[in-house]
């Protein structure tokens, strides 16, 4: 306040006007706003507007549609995994054994062999305790399917019987992939009935298809996905080139697998 005096004075006698700087000893002062805040009118219009703008974030990404195209995405990109895998192995592999055996004649659907009960392997860890009649199979679901304690490993002991050591130079995956989910229980499949509603890799060969191709085999998907399933927006079950239009095959062979619903 002194030094505020002194520069008036000095100011007046200078020829300043002192009522132009009467506001300047409190120019840094501000108002006392102790005690505001929103009044209840306003944090109701805003929780309103978040809570509009919840569910409009909700219907447009759909939190739990997006999970599912997540992983039907890893499926289709396993199952272009496990097609190029064996693509190598049975292109560098002399004896070459997608069931497990020898010639691939034990377990393998065969044409010119006298197998006419194809075995179908399952990347779940248990199969199936009873279920229908698969047509060419065998007489119930439980006799057909086989599963690995050791689903993941690469040496023949895994969910699929293809020993990828084998290849000289080592084996392109160090680990065979398995569903996202990997389960039997989805929809109308169940631990004891399994339908193309499982969430589990499937996967079955052929031996002696033809001369020229001796050995061939399918992997097969279930998609969940609104967008990837049959009929979806963006359906890729239907449109593989397979003969079951609710399931993703890949291979060299797509019409091994069963083209049924129900197994």
């Amino acid at each position: 306040m002194i030094a505020n005096a002194l520069f008036l004075r000095k100011s007046k006698a200078k020829g300043f006007t002192p009522h132009l700087f009467r506001g300047w000893g409190s120019l840094n002062s501000q108002p006392n706003r102790k005690g505001a805040g929103f009044t209840l009118l306003e944090l109701l219009i805003v929780i309103t507007i978040l809570a509009i703008l919840a569910v409009i974030i909700i219907f447009v990404l759909n939190p739990a549609e997006t999970l599912r195209k997540s992983r039907d995405v890893q499926r289709m990109s396993d199952l272009a995994t496990l097609k190029n895998a064996i693509g190598l192995y049975t292109t560098v592999v002399t004896d070459i054994r997608l069931d497990g055996t020898a010639g691939s004649a034990t377990n393998c659907f065969g044409v010119t062999q006298s197998v006419s009960v194809p075995d179908i392997w399952l990347s779940v860890g248990t199969a199936p305790s009873a279920g229908t009649a698969v047509t060419g199979f065998a007489t119930t679901v439980a006799n057909t399917w086989n599963v690995s304690a050791t689903a993941s490993a690469i040496d023949g002991t895994g969910w699929i019987p293809v020993d990828f050591t084998d290849i000289s130079g080592g084996s392109p995956i160090s680990n065979l992939p398995i569903d996202p989910q990997n389960t039997l229980v989805n929809g109308t499949s169940t631990a004891t009935a399994a339908t193309n509603d499982a969430l589990m890799y499937r996967y079955s060969c052929r031996t002696n298809a033809s001369s020229t191709n001796p050995s061939t085999y399918e992997v097969s998907a279930n998609l969940e996905s609104n967008e990837y399933k049959n009929s979806g927006t963006n359906d890729k079950e239907s449109k593989d080139g397979g003969n079951n239009n609710n399931l993703y095959e890949a291979g060299t062979d797509l019409t091994i697998l069963p083209n049924t619903d129900t197994y």
